[in-house]
């Protein structure tokens, strides 16, 4: 073989390690090293977890110790909460976006206790005339919809229900 037929294959091989080694690490890309929770991770405190996750999107108390949330977005189709004790030892972890979560938040809810259940929306959206805030959540399902809820203007859960993402509307038709 040549030197001039084998550049490209060598250019080939060459951007491929490069990719590989750009996946080896997450960090670079998305600005945390992992991207989700793990069982080998418990036991661990929550600065480790920012450490390995990056900023978490919501901390909250809770009745045995501390909440925080980590969402995978904007476009992302999980949030993960990790439940620490009060010796700020992980002790769970859960992925929040998925429909028997979504059954759980009811008319009258604050956004807190929203938030303690689905964490945070990365997509909030604010209604004419005052009217109050929609936010929608992505997540993984077999059919093109998210998750929204609809607030008044005191942050209180006007209705909630699934809807078509603009990504699936098409022309003023749904696919």
């Amino acid at each position: 073989m040549s030197s001039r037929s084998s550049a490209p294959v060598l250019i080939l091989l060459g951007l491929i390690a490069l990719g590989l080694v750009a996946c080896a690490s997450l960090e670079p890309i998305t600005g945390f090293k992992q991207y989700a929770p793990s069982k080998q991770m418990l036991g661990q405190t929550p600065e480790q977890f920012i450490a390995l996750l990056g900023k978490p999107a919501a901390a909250l108390d809770t009745a045995t110790g501390r909440r925080l949330i980590f969402t995978r977005g904007p476009f992302g189709r999980h949030s993960y909460a990790v439940d620490f004790n009060a010796k700020r030892e992980a002790i769970a972890f859960e992925q929040l976006l998925h429909e028997e979560q979504f059954a759980k938040i009811q008319p009258g809810m604050g956004a807190e206790a929203v938030i303690a259940v689905i964490g945070p929306s990365t997509v909030q959206e604010g209604l004419a005339m005052q009217w109050g805030y929609v936010w929608s959540y992505r997540f993984e399902n077999s059919q093109c919809i998210w998750f929204q809820i609809e607030w008044d203007h005191q942050m209180k859960v006007r209705s909630a229900g699934y809807g078509i993402p603009p990504e699936c509307q098409r022309r003023g038709r749904w696919f």
